[in-house]
């Protein structure tokens, strides 16, 4: 198994390069900021034509899961890209670890970089909620049919794993308002309305979100892809952006996609639930429960028992 810190060979990589872009010349190879299940590289190349181009090559590591990883994504974006959504093209999956020893998938490069608040945008906040709601909306509108199924799984067992144990867990248990969380999403879980099916990021969020020009050039991360309930990814988005003091970016991220797709989120107190336990999982390792993210986030919760309440 690889580290973060073994870079890819560059007989491997020309070796690859012979097989999808033949007469293609390797200049550089560039590491990105390294994931904790794989590790990215940027590939700077010649064209047989002799233009330049760069092409992304995602290596996926520790996790017991990797070609499953592998494959989800690179199918998922082929499916997306062919619908004309926000993400990188996928030009080859290496599944077995072929080339590499690991699972990898090389997709083309394209520009970008995160803008994480709001107020960085460089035309203003509310273009950024604006912008995030209407590309969610569009990979939530791209037809799914079954065939997804076959390298898709259900969103349920993908977000809602905190339900395995049937019990409250201890990570819950201590916080505010976790126990609360935890029994909600139990209670609920066969109560929902049916919705239409649709592709599911599960990380939807400005971590994994390509800016250029003030607009999204790519939503990226697609590993861990499912389908399902569209409000699992807008529930979990106005999660992160709530905890992160930005509140009425979070409204108005709301707002437009209800309003791009022409109507109300079923079922998003349940998912704004869901998507709470997911910081309450090892709290040492991040800063939610520091103040102020810690009151935010209770007022996020606060805003789903509203939700619920209102059976929304």
């Amino acid at each position: 198994m690889i580290t973060p810190v073994d870079p890819p060979s560059e007989a491997s990589v020309r070796a690859l390069l012979d097989q999808i872009v033949p007469g293609s010349t390797l200049l550089a190879l560039h590491p990105t900021e390294d994931g904790h299940y794989n590790v990215v590289h940027i590939l700077e190349i010649n064209s047989p034509s002799g233009e330049p181009a760069r092409l992304v090559l995602k290596r996926y590591i520790n996790d017991k899961l990797v070609a499953q990883k592998a494959r989800v994504e690179f199918k998922t974006l082929a499916w997306l890209h062919d619908e004309g959504a926000a993400v990188p093209q996928p030009l080859y999956l290496d599944e077995g670890g072929t080339h590499f020893g690991t699972p990898a998938i090389l997709t083309r490069f394209l520009p970008g970089q995160l803008i994480w608040q709001a107020a960085d945008h460089p035309s203003d906040p509310h273009a950024w909620a604006a912008e995030l709601a209407a590309t969610l909306a569009k990979i939530h509108s791209v037809p799914w049919n079954a065939t997804a199924a076959d390298f898709l799984p259900p969103v349920e067992p993908n977000l809602l794993w905190f339900l395995n144990s049937g019990v409250v867990p201890d990570y819950m248990q201590v916080q505010p308002n976790g126990a609360w969380v935890w029994e909600t999403v139990h209670d609920g879980l066969n109560r929902r309305p049916p919705v239409p099916t649709a592709f599911i990021h599960t990380d939807y969020s400005p971590g994994n979100i390509l800016w250029h020009q003030g607009r999204i050039t790519a939503v990226l991360d697609w590993e861990e892809a499912a389908f399902g309930d569209p409000a699992a990814d807008v529930g979990y988005c106005r999660m992160q952006l709530s905890v992160r003091g930005m509140r009425p970016a979070a409204d108005e991220f709301l707002r437009i996609y209800e309003t791009t797709t022409g109507r109300p989120v079923a079922n998003l107190g349940f998912w704004q639930c869901a998507a709470v336990a997911r910081p309450m999982f090892r709290p040492a390792s991040r800063r939610i429960f520091e103040s102020p993210a810690r009151e935010w986030l209770q007022e996020f919760i606060a805003d789903s028992r509203e939700r619920l309440a209102g059976t929304g």
